[in-house]
């Protein structure tokens, strides 16, 4: 937990010190804002992703990836834009063909060229299907618009939007800056020319005026938690990540020798990591160059070169396409990552009982017959022969038969919206049912892929206490667990705890999967 929150404060100052109250970054971004004010603007831009990659268990293998891009496109206003990206594939097949006849036959499936539009209409993102159906078509078979909309959750609302785009939002973030820094100073800045901004930074760089502006953040954190909760509430976010006096806490986490640490280790891991800008502004015109050189030591480096120009233009209109697919989040998550099983958590009067191996079965949730009924503190038994249920709890007696939608609650048959059901030699029964038929209180809440149902018979207040009592009692084992680690140099070690170490091996695994799947 506490190398978490370093971790967030880190990228924290980190990204403030890329925006460091510099007068020449001041001048840079007053010369951005002209452009943020034009009406419509064209923009062209080629583009070359180049990845090489090196299998972590036999550093003589190596794979090269590169691929050229072209990108086209026009924005109406602030809120409005379409984007075409081309891919040339070409190269990329070429040396994935080298591998075997198996990876050559799979990757002929692709054109030697990708292309697909996007377009953004204020907090909505639309993109092509065309793009979907070439990864993957059998997914998207019954899919009859041309147009895909992602999931709300995907995008940024419109008030978000406008705000990241307006004088306001800079003058915020000056703000920011001038509280959590105010005597920062950047190892580089911009350097200027004329109308050329230039920067280049490596990541040593960037990691060393990170640490330094962790130091003065925590420093001034009482300070800098209400420049900061005034951005996150202009950003439209959830109300649960604006609690004030939770992110006052974060700084009591803080510990100048774990973070010295991990920026020592990062350094060493991103060795070689650089990154360069060169932009001009002219009347009409910005012509901007932007390379990214990142380096993972012995696995894999990806350099992506970027030269634009985008062009004044307030004759541009952006037609918003009308042949939608608007994809719920259930949808995106079944189109994108398969029949995932739920994950279905029941919690009794505030506390997780049982192992989550609920189901939600025809919108219904159900849950393990003897699991739930002896958390309930209900005697239970199972006719095998007449396929018949019965759980006993104070004067309440429920009667369930396998497969039947008629049950019986003190001998009176009342209707199922779903019945019991047999998987896998496990005895389901629906959870609310039962639930209430013993006097109980059902609450149910679906995030994603997880399902949460609350079974409770004390006041709702209570609960929402008792709920906040066990997160608080989940979070101190965790702490006690973390600092029994940390006392333990082989623990630590096993467990993988270290900021650097998690990276390092996240990247390996990435390697290790990707030589499996070509080889």
């Amino acid at each position: 937990m506490k190398k978490r929150i370093i971790s967030l404060i880190m990228v924290f100052a980190m990204i403030l010190s890329l925006v460091a109250c510099t007068p020449n970054t001041t001048a840079y971004l007053d010369a951005s804002a002209k452009i943020n004010s034009w009406k419509g603007t064209k923009v062209k831009a080629d583009l070359t992703y180049d990845i090489k990659i090196q299998n972590p268990e036999d550093k003589s293998q190596k794979i090269n990836l590169k691929v050229p891009a072209k990108l086209e496109g026009i924005s109406e206003g602030q809120d409005k834009a379409q984007i075409n990206l081309s891919l040339d594939l070409k190269s990329l097949k070429a040396e994935i063909a080298k591998i075997g006849e198996e990876e050559a036959k799979e990757i002929q499936k692709f054109g030697d060229n990708l292309s697909f539009d996007m377009y953004v209409d204020g907090g909505r993102i639309i993109i092509n299907k065309d793009l979907f159906t070439t990864i993957n078509s059998e997914s998207f078979k019954d899919i009859k618009e041309k147009y895909i909309e992602l999931p709300s959750e995907y995008n940024v609302s419109v008030e978000a939007y406008k705000y990241l785009d307006s004088e306001e939002f800079k003058a915020d973030l000056l703000d920011l800056y001038k509280t959590a820094l105010p005597d920062f100073k950047p190892l580089k800045d911009y350097k200027v020319s004329g109308n050329t901004y230039s920067y280049e930074a490596t990541s040593d760089d960037l990691l060393t005026d990170a640490s330094k502006g962790v130091d003065s953040i925590i420093k001034n954190w009482d300070k800098t938690t209400d420049k900061l909760v005034k951005i996150l509430t202009k950003l439209d976010l959830p109300k649960e990540t604006l609690n004030k006096d939770e992110i006052l806490k974060l700084k009591d986490s803080y510990k100048k020798e774990d973070l010295d640490k991990a920026i020592k280790d990062l350094k060493d891991l991103l060795k070689g990591t650089k990154i360069s800008e060169k932009t001009t502004f002219e009347d009409d015109k910005v012509s901007q160059e932007v390379k990214v050189n990142l380096s993972i030591k012995d696995l894999m480096t990806y350099d992506v070169t970027i030269n634009s120009v985008t062009t004044k233009d307030e004759s541009v209109k952006v037609t918003i396409p009308t042949d939608v697919k608007k994809l719920t989040t259930d949808e995106y998550m079944k189109l994108f990552m398969g029949d995932i099983e739920p994950i279905v958590s029941v919690r009794l009067n505030g506390k997780i009982v049982g192992d989550g191996e609920g189901k939600i079965i025809n919108d219904r949730t159900m849950l393990p017959c003897r699991s739930l009924f002896e958390t309930l503190g209900s005697k239970v038994s199972y006719d095998e022969k007449s396929k018949v249920v019965t759980a006993k709890q104070g004067e309440n007696t429920i009667i369930l038969t396998i497969g039947k939608d008629i049950a019986k609650v003190n001998g009176k048959e009342v209707k199922l919206d779903s019945p019991a059901v047999i998987i896998e030699n496990k005895t389901y029964v629906p959870g609310r049912f039962v639930a209430e038929s013993f006097g109980y209180k059902v609450k149910y809440e679906k995030q994603g892929i997880i399902s949460l149902v609350d079974i409770y018979n004390i006041s709702d207040e209570k609960l929402a206490e008792e709920i906040k009592k066990a997160e608080a009692e989940m979070l101190a084992e965790a702490k006690k667990a973390f600092e029994e680690a940390k006392a333990d140099d082989k623990k630590v070690e096993e467990k993988k705890e270290n900021v650097s170490e998690k990276i390092e091996e996240s990247a390996k695994n990435a390697s290790k999967a990707i030589f499996s799947v070509l080889r």
